[in-house]
């Protein structure tokens, strides 16, 4: 999986001309923000991703105790100790934890997150490129005609002309 993530990054930075640094962070602050839903905002929970190798460490600050009551805050002396071998009681640790730990529905929320951030940089992108165009001609190529509208490429982006903007009878099928 981990050279899956380090393509997915790649694919997207591509596909999508945003900047690696920006698709990881986005991928990082939606795995941290989708814990955080599930476990509460104050969460004590790191995410580090390797964009190279697709490896994504998490961690949870946790204080090493004898008698675990609280697993979400607390961890035992011998379980720390498998993490830092001279780890004490009452000492603050970041224990590593696996995404499986949190069950399928948090890879459902970390994708939307993601998603939507991804979504929201790429039509900030097109805006950037289009805001300085406005009342200036430009051309693309008509992709689709529907009871709808007109869809028309034009590159990086796509346009729609709504039927209520056009003089076009479109036929009805």
């Amino acid at each position: 999986m981990n050279m899956e993530i380090a393509e997915l990054i790649s694919q997207i930075t591509r596909q999508r001309k945003l900047e690696k640094d920006f698709v990881i962070n986005s991928l990082k602050d939606a795995i941290e923000l989708a814990i955080k839903k599930k476990k509460g905002p104050d969460y004590p929970v790191e995410v580090q991703i390797d964009p190279r190798r697709g490896n994504i460490s998490i961690t949870v600050e946790k204080t090493v105790v004898e008698n675990v009551e609280d697993p979400d805050t607390q961890v035992s002396i011998d379980e720390a100790r498998k993490y830092y071998p001279d780890a004490e009681i009452g000492e603050k640790l970041w224990i590593p934890l696996s995404l499986d730990s949190f069950g399928r529905g948090i890879v459902y929320k970390i994708q939307s997150f993601f998603l939507q951030r991804i979504r929201d940089a790429e039509r900030q992108h097109i805006y950037k490129n289009f805001k300085d165009k406005i009342g200036e001609t430009i051309t693309g190529v008509i992709q689709k005609v529907d009871k709808t509208g007109v869809y028309i490429s034009l590159g990086s982006a796509e346009a729609i002309i709504p039927v209520s903007y056009t003089h076009l009878t479109l036929p009805t099928n």
